[in-house]
């Protein structure tokens, strides 16, 4: 018997995903868990959420993305802690990067900190479902009512890659002039990389000649 072995043909790989591809995976799947928790006071269909088997697990999917994975019988509320600790996991990640970045570029005017709690922020968004990170630059020693200090806040959103941003003289609750133009107070980018580059330069330049210490 005459046995014909067809070639074989070579393995076919998936193109690796660029850069900017992968962020938009991780934006997406951002989003997804975020408008996941929707259904703490909806339905799982009203708020979008379809279950699918793979094996012995069971996928809680949104917007096409896993939100959360489970074995076993599961109810809404232990689906919710599960979608909370991905977001809070992710957010560590984040904010854990942002702070390095932040903490040696930002140029900051003598005798003020910049102050980065990014576990405070992770418990929040476990405990809570909160979707920002916040950072803040004072000058702790300033009086109330001294005009020759700056106050600066962070406020980066964990559902969508942007930040909004308050830089003004005076302390936090006081009166002083803005430093930054309406249109640049909110920044938006394609990853938090890029996020942390824009906001350090608007920083950067926003408080201009007073910056002359970069943070320790």
């Amino acid at each position: 018997m005459n046995i014909t072995i067809a070639p074989s043909k070579p393995c076919e790989f998936p193109e690796p995903l660029t850069p900017e591809a992968h962020n938009r995976l991780l934006m997406n799947a951002r989003t997804a868990m975020y408008a996941a928790l929707a259904c703490a006071d909806k339905t799982f269909g009203q708020a979008g959420i379809t279950f699918v088997q793979d094996g012995r697990f069971t996928k809680a999917i949104h917007s096409e993305c896993t939100v959360a994975t489970f074995q076993g019988q599961f109810s809404k509320q232990v689906l919710l802690e599960a979608i909370r600790a991905n977001i809070a996991d992710d957010a560590m990640w984040v904010g854990t990067e942002l702070a390095q970045f932040l903490r040696a570029q930002l140029k900051l005017p003598a005798g003020h900190y910049f102050s980065f709690d990014v576990a405070r922020n992770v418990h929040e968004i476990k405990m809570r479902g909160s979707n920002k990170l916040s950072a803040f630059v004072t000058n702790p020693t300033a009086g109330y009512y001294n005009p020759d200090q700056v106050y600066a806040e962070f406020r980066v959103r964990m559902d969508e890659c942007s930040a909004l941003m308050i830089v003004k003289s005076g302390s936090q609750f006081g009166t002083g002039a803005t430093f930054l133009a309406e249109h640049s107070a909110e920044v938006h980018a394609g990853s938090y990389e890029e996020l942390a580059v824009k906001m350090t330069t608007a920083f950067n330049d926003a408080v201009g000649t007073q910056a002359c210490e970069q943070v320790a």
